[in-house]
């Protein structure tokens, strides 16, 4: 850990935002990793690299609540980018408000079908939940077309006939 040791020492002021936020996306420690994005973000409440680590992090440690305004923003200021526009549609699924998840997912199919967020298992589900079966089961089919997955692929047929 002396490489971090040295990089912490060259960053104890906000000069380099940036450095804070890199420290975080290379701690090992996801509490760690918290209280570098929280210093980036303090010391560039513009960073949207920032709000985007410390939303993903939140999200991740089932915090959706906590990072409901990180990703609302990075969503809102980026809104072309998918991974700000998924992360923010999974937190909207996770805080149960369905409607505006699914505007979000499928903003970022809009943008990247092929996103490593795979938006399509959220959407399927979101129209799981609301018996729209024929809407899941082509949601779950162009994830298998636009993100081929050994793996997952005889989960998802199954889910498929299930859902026919």
């Amino acid at each position: 850990d002396g490489i971090r040791d040295k990089l912490v020492t060259g960053v104890q002021t906000c000069a380099l935002p940036i450095s804070w936020n890199a420290l975080g996306v290379l701690a090992e420690d996801p509490k760690q990793a918290e209280v570098d994005f929280r210093r980036a973000f303090e010391c560039d409440p513009d960073s949207m690299d920032a709000a985007l680590n410390l939303g993903a992090l939140l999200l991740k440690t089932g915090r959706a609540e906590e990072a409901f305004d990180y990703n609302r923003r990075a969503a809102m200021e980026l809104p072309s980018d998918p991974q700000a526009q998924a992360q923010f549609g999974m937190n909207l699924y996770q805080q149960g408000k369905l409607a505006d998840a699914e505007r979000a997912l499928v903003a970022v199919k809009r943008i990247d079908p092929r996103h490593a967020s795979r938006p399509q298992l959220f959407l399927a589900e979101i129209y799981s939940r609301r018996g729209e079966k024929a809407r899941a089961a082509a949601e779950l089919e162009e994830l298998l077309s636009t993100r081929p997955d050994a793996q997952l692929q005889r989960t998802i047929e199954g889910a498929i006939a299930r859902l026919r």
